[in-house]
């Protein structure tokens, strides 16, 4: 994964379903919105912040986006990759 034309594992999919509340159709859905939005299979803050301001159009929610990104960028490198 983490390339454009990589697809999720029928494996993968599963144990995502049954460790949340979504179903494997929507896991994919998200997975292809992904891949759309984020064709090297990485995204980095600026493109966390465009994504997340269109949840929030009225709003200039660039300063929540970017603390919630350094919450969850783990290795410090700016960027999460799906792998």
């Amino acid at each position: 994964m983490g390339k454009p034309n990589s697809k999720l594992k029928n494996e993968t999919v599963k144990t995502l379903a049954k460790q949340t509340y979504f179903t494997e159709k929507e896991i994919r859905q998200w997975y292809k919105g992904f891949v759309r939005d984020c064709p090297n299979g990485m995204l980095t803050e600026a493109g966390f912040q465009k994504i997340y301001k269109q949840f929030f159009p009225q709003g200039d929610p660039s300063d929540f986006a970017s603390f919630v990104f350094k919450v969850f960028d783990e290795n410090k490198v700016c960027f999460w990759r799906i792998c």
